[in-house]
């Protein structure tokens, strides 16, 4: 089973645990004994995470020369895709599973 510790505020963390429970092997871990494979953090985290993976959420409100060095570093940065949860987005992905696009 592959970790995933969720370090953002309770409505984007919703977002992303409905994402992780449509995925096999792969779970939230709440369990601060155990380290996760995995994070998925703010922006305001990003550069603190050093040594695990990170998925950054809401990447475009890093400084952007800030958040390209993290991605050039050895830090294992990852920016999340911003319009991902977009209003605009999610209709058409409805759209796409129901066979109407």
């Amino acid at each position: 089973m592959f970790k995933i510790e969720i370090q953002l505020e309770p409505k984007r963390k919703s977002l992303y645990e409905e994402a992780i429970r449509r995925l096999r092997s792969i779970y939230v871990s709440d369990d601060a004994n155990t380290a996760p494979d995995a994070r998925i953090v703010g922006p305001e985290n990003a550069i603190s995470n050093q040594g695990v993976p990170c998925l950054v959420d809401q990447p475009e409100r890093i400084v952007s020369h800030t958040l390209a060095s993290l991605i050039k570093s050895d830090s294992h940065i990852m920016p999340a895709h911003a319009l991902r949860f977009s209003s605009r987005v999610k209709p058409i992905d409805e759209a796409l599973r129901a066979g109407k696009l």
